[in-house]
């Protein structure tokens, strides 16, 4: 064995030994980090609003449809009038305005029995987000995002960032006599 080949496996083997102490201390770093929780970037302002809406019955059963960041709560309430139903939308009104617009719905479907095709005409009540602040930049919020990363790491703790939420909950209430008119 050569000089030079002596000098190369000393070189070789001082990399891997070199790699193997890189990684040990990389997984001791690791291992000592906690979790540090969820952190929200974006403007939060939150507000509560109330939007009633009349149905007709004799138009069929009516969907309830639309954008939720969260499930809807359903709830039969004999307080609210007949052919009523009553949304309460608690939303990021820094991001969102919500509406609910009558719509219907159109389906079409084959009717293998028949062969031929069918169409559904569905009315709806539909939940929209409407964007208010298109001034708020992805840009900051992506640079806001890596500020709290970077601070929590300082800490030792490894946390979850989201973006700030557009609809925090949505109540969706009417009168029991309604509950065959609806579908959710």
């Amino acid at each position: 064995m050569t000089r030079f080949h002596k000098i190369t496996i000393a070189i070789f083997c001082g990399g891997i030994l070199l790699s193997g102490i890189g990684a040990g201390v990389a997984f001791g770093e690791f291992s000592s980090l906690s979790y540090g929780g969820t952190e929200v970037v974006g403007k939060i302002d939150t507000a509560t609003k109330e939007i009633s809406r009349e149905i007709a019955p004799e138009q069929g059963v009516w969907n309830i449809d639309g954008y939720w960041d969260t499930a809807p709560e359903v709830e039969a309430d004999e307080s609210i009038p007949e052919n009523t139903v009553l949304f309460r939308i608690t939303y990021n009104q820094a991001m969102v305005e919500p509406r609910i617009e009558e719509t219907v719905q159109e389906d079409e479907y084959y009717d293998n029995d028949a062969d031929t095709w069918r169409q559904t005409r569905t009315p709806a009540l539909e939940l929209h987000c409407y964007w208010e602040n298109t001034d708020e930049s992805d840009f900051q919020n992506l640079m806001e995002a890596k500020d709290k990363v970077l601070a929590g790491l300082k800490r030792g703790e490894l946390i979850s960032v989201v973006g700030a939420p557009h609809i925090e909950q949505v109540q969706i209430f009417y009168n029991p006599v309604n509950e065959k008119d609806l579908r959710l």
